[in-house]
């Protein structure tokens, strides 16, 4: 079988409208992959930014070591940022998914983010009181022919720093 390592760190997250943020993420893969190490979902610290629309910083490490026997279902990241506000309530800043890199080497890769939008009313109370529309599955995160019928809008980017290494691929047919 060929395996796949990821080694790096969700770095942290920029272009949000709030402060104290965190990140929630998984790593999904296709069934023809098996995880022979390492995490596959974890959690960050709360970052606690100085000025909103600052960066947040996380800095939390990934290591995971895949093995698979073909290329369907390439892994991906996906991540649900949060906020928590002074009376410990989190609330949903964003939603998405990076692709990760399917070539060795170091690669920065960039994570653009997604909320889902209410009605005029729903808005306005996730704005002072907190709150708002959040999807009961994950699995409308990674699927676009699904997405397209939520009224969404842009959240922010979350950073990844990942080192892929590859062996076995080319035993398999896949030229890397």
């Amino acid at each position: 079988m060929a395996e796949l390592h990821i080694i790096g760190r969700l770095e942290g997250a920029q272009g949000f409208s709030e402060r104290a943020l965190f990140c929630k993420w998984t790593l999904q893969c296709g069934s023809g992959w098996r995880v022979v190490a390492g995490q596959t979902e974890g959690q960050t610290q709360v970052d606690l930014c100085q000025l909103v629309q600052d960066t947040a910083t996380w800095c939390h490490p990934l290591d995971l070591l895949l093995a698979c026997r073909g290329l369907q279902g390439w892994p991906r990241v996906v991540v649900q940022v949060y906020r928590e506000d002074w009376y410990g309530r989190r609330d949903l800043c964003g939603y998405g998914v990076a692709s990760v890199p399917s070539t060795p080497g170091h690669h920065q890769v960039t994570c653009h983010t997604w909320r889902p939008t209410g009605s005029f009313l729903e808005e306005l109370r996730r704005q002072f009181v907190g709150g708002g529309p959040q999807l009961l599955t994950t699995d409308y995160i990674f699927s676009p022919s699904e997405r397209f019928r939520l009224r969404t809008a842009p959240a922010g980017r979350v950073f990844l720093d990942l080192g892929i290494i590859m062996r076995g691929f080319d035993k398999h047919g896949v030229m890397t």
